[in-house]
């Protein structure tokens, strides 16, 4: 009877230990997680404790799961997971290495204008909802990442995310545009999965990296989107209300794909492939570059050939006016009566290969 009371003591002890979480600040300088000398609380924090960090280097030596991370610089590093199963305010410092999966049912947010970066193949993913106020959030090479998880949301209201080769922005939740921030530098990659909205501030939309549109995309609110590489494939809908569409690089839209709404649509330094659906009667620019267009186009509006090479199967029917100052016409390009062709500048024009007229 005296050991069952003795083995009940112990448990209750390691039971009230358990329930009295601890809020323990990094104490500076290098060193493992688990040396609790480096913790000002004295014990290596667990599930439940609220972490710390102002300044130093934390080696995350096994994954860990808190309640709660506060930190205001130094970096967290290492190959393993940092769960954060409460509370998340990020207002500096960096992750290098390490995957930070961020549930945080009280809130997170990334905030202060101190860049922060997620490198060295490190990984931010993103359960529930996290708000995005302010600074940059760089991805810093070796394939490092952020990915939306499925019913999660990314409230992204100021700042910019950045990123370097092979580094990918992932959204199988909803991205939720509230500014209008600029995405990348030509070299990650944004795969879409599910839902992209831009339902605030009336500036440009510029996604500045390779684009693989997958699925929703919907812009309510902007003067411009400016891609600089985009793919919108077979299952993707993509609509633009009243904003302007510029396609800068190589891109594509994929047979079955749909682009809804839109002003102004451009087309420059390009090798772009149209294969799908473009609202009907919207004005059309075609710049400098190859576009090979398979569709059958008609438009009530201005078009605008400035230097393009327009190739392809598919045909353009114009009512409206035509201005072609230079480039190649070589599809089906019908002018009716109702609109005018105009033949501007001395720039060399052709009509080659099975183009008609």
């Amino acid at each position: 009877m005296k050991l069952r009371h003795t083995l009940l003591l112990v448990l209750l002890l390691a039971l009230c230990k358990g329930l009295n979480a601890d809020s323990c600040t990094w104490l500076g300088g290098i060193g493992n997680w688990n040396d609790p000398a480096k913790w000002d609380c004295g014990v290596i924090p667990h599930i439940g404790d609220t972490v710390v960090l102002n300044s130093g280097t934390i080696n995350l030596d096994m994954s860990r799961e808190i309640a709660a991370l506060y930190m205001t610089g130094g970096v967290i590093s290492g190959t393993d997971t940092l769960s954060i199963a409460d509370m998340l305010s990020w207002t500096a410092g960096n992750f290098s290495g390490i995957a930070l999966k961020c549930t945080a049912s009280s809130g997170a947010l990334i905030s202060g204008a101190t860049s922060k970066y997620v490198n060295s193949g490190g990984s931010l993913l993103i359960y529930g909802q996290l708000h995005h106020n302010s600074s940059s959030l760089w991805l810093g090479g070796g394939f490092s990442k952020v990915i939306i998880m499925e019913g999660s949301t990314y409230d992204f209201d100021g700042g910019s995310i950045q990123g370097g080769v092979s580094d990918s922005l992932i959204v199988r939740g909803t991205l939720d545009i509230g500014h209008d921030p600029q995405f990348g530098n030509s070299e990650h990659v944004i795969l879409n999965t599910g839902i992209i909205l831009k339902s605030a501030a009336t500036g440009t939309l510029h996604i500045g990296c390779t684009m693989v549109q997958n699925a929703t995309m919907k812009v309510t609110s902007a003067d411009l989107v400016k891609f600089y590489s985009v793919v919108f494939t077979n299952t993707s809908t993509s609509s633009f209300d009243t904003a302007d569409v510029f396609f800068d690089q190589n891109g594509k839209l994929d047979t079955f794909a749909t682009i809804n709404g839109g002003g102004l649509y451009t087309f420059a330094l390009a090798n772009f492939y149209v294969n799908g659906t473009l609202p009907a009667n919207r004005p059309l620019d075609f710049e400098v570059g190859f576009i090979y267009w398979n569709i059958d186009y008609t438009t009530t509006d201005t078009i605008r050939v400035s230097g393009a090479t327009i190739n392809g199967q598919g045909s353009i029917n114009s009512s409206g006016q035509c201005y072609w100052s230079s480039g190649q016409i070589n599809i089906l390009f019908e002018q009716s009566s109702s609109g005018q062709m105009h033949l501007t500048t001395a720039g060399y024009k052709s009509v080659e290969g099975t183009g008609r007229m």
